[in-house]
């Protein structure tokens, strides 16, 4: 099946993924999610991307944006050389560092929104990192909980009811959801 070109999407919001190479663990380590993550923060300013949620896991990461696709692109191409430079001098390696290019799921719907949110929020606890999204330090549901970090919450605010109440029960909530259709998604492109 083809692939749909990014430029034809018609919303702001995405779900981007990265995935390393031969499922390798490219953020096994507390230093390369935070290089990661920098990264991030470093090239979304450029692009005028807002951010809603993130998780970086040891050989993937999720975020949820609202922004333009070819800045997402832009961005996510610079996130990634970056990165990759970083970690191949790091591991003294060369060559590719993620699977292939990021992927971007278009979300089109505020309950779409909502579940992708969770979905990110959960992948620690769906993959036995830990029981609690709360105890996982590389994603931003603790930074919903305190109400600080690099999250758009001005952004967040018109989606999400972000009090830390409302957003534990929200991810005890969609602990429950069956995740199936993300994954799918995710195998098929």
């Amino acid at each position: 099946m083809a692939r749909v070109s990014r430029e034809s999407y018609i919303t702001k919001y995405f779900h981007i993924m990265v995935h390393g190479i031969g499922e390798e663990y490219i953020f096994d380590t507390a230093r390369q999610k935070q290089l990661y993550i920098d990264c991030f923060d470093k090239y979304k300013a450029f692009g005028n991307i807002k951010l809603l949620g993130y998780c970086i896991m040891d050989n993937h990461a999720h975020f949820l944006v609202v922004g333009d696709i070819l800045d997402i692109s832009s961005c996510m191409y610079n996130i990634n050389q970056d990165y990759a430079r970083n970690y191949n001098i790091d591991k003294s390696r060369e060559g590719g560092v993620f699977r292939d290019r990021y992927k971007s799921q278009p979300i089109n719907d505020e309950a779409h929104l909502a579940n992708c949110l969770g979905y990110i929020h959960n992948n620690p606890i769906k993959s036995g990192m830990c029981s609690n999204a709360s105890d996982y330090l590389y994603s931003s549901y603790g930074e919903y909980l305190n109400g600080s970090g690099r999250i758009d919450f001005d952004e967040a605010k018109k989606y999400y009811d972000i009090s830390p109440v409302n957003i534990t029960k929200f991810m005890n909530d969609s602990q429950v959801v069956d995740w199936i259709e993300c994954w799918l998604w995710w195998l098929e492109n």
